[in-house]
């Protein structure tokens, strides 16, 4: 038989709980057919992933990013804002261009569109709680010790290790990711080869 799980007892998201797990701020420029389906700007396919790092399924109802890009969670699929332990959520630039870029897989969340677009030069990212308090709020920068893929080659922005009261403004507590396109709503596992 099926059996539906409802996730009821979250609590709010504060910044003891979600962190901003990845940021792709300056992803490759639109390939041919990109291009071709409308899709001709590489902001297009912006995105910030959002992972819950606590014990605890976590809501993220009526958050919002109020710097460097807009986006109310308010606006969101309720039945997408309850993260679980270890879940993950992201927000795009534009949908319909992320979809045609990584393809639609299921487990990948989609809150919704920003509105404006991540600066190539870095800026000020500020993610608030549904009562105002700051989530996370610092600047990316994108010369060392910022990891320096993430500025042009394609790569994500990834946190080496994301924890609660993890210190943003460290370019030392991020690398790019394993892969150009990183994994937006993924885990972002490095594939080793060899022996």
């Amino acid at each position: 038989h099926n059996e539906a799980t409802f996730l009821v007892n979250a609590v709010p998201a504060t910044a003891a709980n979600i962190v901003i797990s990845e940021l792709h701020y300056h992803p490759p420029a639109p390939t041919s057919p990109e291009s071709a389906a409308g899709y001709n700007s590489a902001n297009d396919f912006e995105s910030i992933e959002l992972l819950n790092v606590s014990g605890q399924n976590v809501d993220l109802s009526n958050c919002q990013f109020t710097l460097g890009v807009s986006f109310n969670f308010g606006n969101s699929d309720p039945d997408l804002l309850t993260l679980p332990p270890g879940g993950r959520i992201i927000v795009v630039g534009n949908q319909n261009a992320f979809l045609f870029r990584y393809g639609n897989n299921p487990s990948v969340k989609i809150a919704g569109e920003f509105s404006g677009n991540l600066d190539n030069a870095g800026e000020q990212i500020t993610l608030r709680a549904a009562n105002s308090a700051i989530i996370a709020d610092f600047s990316y920068g994108t010369a060392e010790p910022w990891p320096v893929d993430s500025d042009g080659p394609g790569y994500s922005l990834v946190l080496n290790n994301p924890a609660a009261g993890i210190d943003y403004t460290m370019g030392s507590n991020w690398r790019s990711s394993a892969q150009i396109g990183g994994t937006p709503g993924l885990a972002n596992s490095t594939t080793f080869t060899g022996s």
